[in-house]
């Protein structure tokens, strides 16, 4: 559905959880020339389906990076915001419910951006376009998100 659905760019990646890292999914992105960014499943028997050729490349790294802190939203959302178990009545309620506690969140996260040099903004709202961009901008990242030394990498 993915590869149907997506204009004609070149080699796109498709992120996942480690439910996802079944030898199955792979081989199916792989033929559809997606390239599977999932969360690798060590636990499983035989180790993870993902090998080198995904693993190796900082992309994957920089991809699962960038899931972690998708999910650090939805989750503090759940905790923190009260969304695990909702308290209002009605689709309209909930979901206004819902806005407030993410913009509540987006408040929080944006403190952390006048830390990162203006390059490294520009880079995460605009996306990966170009191959030339790439290997300056991951550094940056890196240097500045991994190598922080506070516990938020």
């Amino acid at each position: 559905m993915a590869d149907e659905q997506l204009p004609d760019r070149g080699r796109i990646t498709l992120a996942g959880d480690k439910a996802y890292d079944t030898g199955e999914f792979v081989a199916s992105c792989r033929t559809r020339q997606i390239t599977p960014h999932v969360a690798q499943n060590l636990a499983r028997p035989g180790g993870s389906a993902l090998d080198a050729r995904t693993t190796r490349h900082p992309d994957y790294a920089l991809s699962q990076w960038m899931r972690k802190r998708i999910e650090e939203g939805f989750g503090w959302m759940k905790t923190a915001g009260g969304l695990r178990k909702t308290r209002y009545c009605g689709r309209q309620r909930v979901q206004m419910h819902a806005y407030f506690v993410a913009a509540a969140y987006n408040l929080l996260e944006w403190r952390a951006w006048p830390r990162l040099p203006h390059e490294t903004i520009t880079f995460i709202r605009r996306g990966l376009r170009t191959d030339q961009q790439k290997p300056s901008a991951i550094r940056l990242i890196y240097s500045h998100c991994f190598a922080r030394g506070d516990g938020t990498d």
